[in-house]
């Protein structure tokens, strides 16, 4: 009868050292979230810095501002025009192929 295989200790202790250690993920976890705060930090005063360089806006540029942003908000609207081209083609289709081989059609469209 054949012996089983035994797990040695370095065997046992290999296992232990690929388990995540959790000191080390920490660690890691607030040198990165230091660093997000330095950028956050740096990112405000360059912002700040921005603004107080910036002229300021008279009124009817704020409204061109505001349409802006708000035609930006919604963004643009492609699907309904899309479907709109793809209609009129299909329509088109339909005209040109029609009785007389579309020829009144398309001297219509002429």
């Amino acid at each position: 009868m054949r012996d089983k295989p035994k797990l040695g200790v370095d065997r046992n202790s290999e296992l232990i050292d690929a388990a995540p250690d959790r000191a080390k993920a920490i660690a890691d976890a607030i040198a990165a979230w230091e660093l997000y705060l330095d950028y956050s930090v740096q990112d405000t005063d360059l912002l700040r810095a921005v603004w107080k360089t910036t002229r300021p806006l008279d009124g009817g540029e704020w409204v061109e501002y505001w349409v802006s942003e708000r035609i930006n908000d919604r963004g643009m609207m492609g699907d309904g025009v899309i479907e709109l081209r793809q209609a009129a083609a299909h329509a088109a289709r339909l005209v040109l192929s029609g009785p007389a081989g579309g020829a009144v059609a398309r001297e219509q469209l002429r």
